[in-house]
């Protein structure tokens, strides 16, 4: 899993992703933001049946 590059760009993503949201909004940002953000980038593209593996309960 961790070497499927889908799985490597959906972290990537995810954390860019949080960092820019975050910078947008004016918002303080720290790694730790940008690490769970990738953590939920690779959570929605985990399960390869189509169903994120995020439980946003």
């Amino acid at each position: 899993m961790v070497g499927d590059p889908v799985f490597l760009v959906a972290v990537g993503a995810g954390a860019a992703g949080t960092v820019l949201i975050a910078t947008w909004s004016g918002l303080p940002i720290s790694t730790t933001h940008a690490l769970i953000g990738g953590l939920v980038g690779a959570g929605l593209v985990w399960r390869k049946d189509g169903s994120s593996g995020v439980l946003w309960e």
